[in-house]
């Protein structure tokens, strides 16, 4: 997976390897830990297995048949939080900026300090 994802969904009983297995192989990569992973599942669960998929990443669960418009509302809160955080990260941080400033002032005041010694000391100024 080289692109980037604000959510999975996952189906909990898949051919070959469940959800849960595969929840696991996406968050053992760093660059995937973050994701939010949507189970769904066709049959209603025990708290332990419920406990274990969020234990792997999941932040909901949807029980089949699915809503399509709950779906899309769940997805939807993912995809505007993964784009709110793509942003903050893009944008300077106030500090940085803070920072920038108050360098330049010093140094602003140390040449303007500089002057002022060469003008009391009767020195000409560069």
């Amino acid at each position: 997976m080289n692109d980037e994802f604000a959510a999975i969904v996952l189906d909990i009983q898949m051919p070959g390897m469940s959800g849960l297995e595969l929840a696991r192989l996406i968050k053992q990569r760093k660059r995937n830990q973050h994701i939010p992973i949507l189970f769904l599942t066709a049959h209603f669960l025990e708290d332990a297995d419920i406990l274990e998929g969020y234990g792997v990443g999941a932040v909901d669960y949807l029980t089949k048949p699915i809503n399509p418009q709950i779906l899309k509302s769940k997805v939807a809160v993912f995809v505007e939080l993964f784009r709110a955080t793509r942003a903050l990260g893009r944008a300077k941080p106030p500090w940085s900026l803070k920072s920038a400033i108050a360098k330049k002032s010093r140094k602003s005041c140390a040449a303007s300090t500089t002057s002022w010694r060469c003008v009391c000391n009767g020195e000409p100024r560069n």
